[in-house]
């Protein structure tokens, strides 16, 4: 399986994910989690923005259209099964990771947070939806969340949703570094 990691670009935060956290940019805070943890084939990071570079992942630049819908089709028309990950969640959790890739046989993975939300920018994707998804995008609809309720997923229920924040806007950083700092082994 490719650890596929999608950095699109940023309105609120513009060039986040070159943004230094502790040195480290915050994709690769990313990256290097995905290569270190020896549980990929290849860590590949798919983006359209072409000033994204990583010392852990080779950079792909992504040529779909549109929004990230169209951006995920792409990934599993390029590499098959991946696991996607959001390129602004430096908190992943490796133990979450291997429980999804455990649970994985065959029909995509997605973690279910508190109240039922979805979150499809840490699930494991496949060909046997492509299809279904690309319908979906061409019919116009655009909401991952809203794909992944209509298709065949097995949904992982999650009871912490910390390893899920996203690093949204600048003064986001702040505590983003302190939980970097605060939890080296997630």
């Amino acid at each position: 399986m490719i650890a596929v990691i999608f950095a699109k670009r940023s309105g609120r935060f513009p060039g986040k994910h070159m943004h230094k956290i502790g040195g480290i940019t915050l994709i690769d805070h990313v990256a290097r989690k995905m290569h270190d943890s020896g549980l990929f084939e290849r860590v590949v990071i798919f983006t359209k923005d072409l000033t994204v570079r990583s010392g852990f992942a080779e950079v792909v630049h992504d040529e779909s259209k549109d929004t990230l819908i169209f951006s995920i089709i792409e990934a599993i028309d390029l590499f098959g099964e991946i696991f996607a990950f959001a390129g602004d969640m430096p908190l992943i959790s490796m133990d979450i990771v291997k429980e999804m890739l455990e649970k994985y046989h065959g029909l995509p993975v997605c973690p279910v947070l508190e109240g039922g939300r979805l979150e499809p920018l840490h699930a494991i994707y496949n060909r046997s939806v492509k299809g279904k998804m690309q319908e979906y995008a061409d019919s116009g609809k655009r909401s991952i969340q809203g794909f992944v309720r209509s298709a065949d997923f097995e949904l992982l229920e999650i009871d912490d949703e910390r390893p899920f924040y996203n690093l949204n806007y600048p003064e986001d950083v702040d505590e983003v570094a302190r939980s970097l700092e605060n939890n080296r082994d997630t």
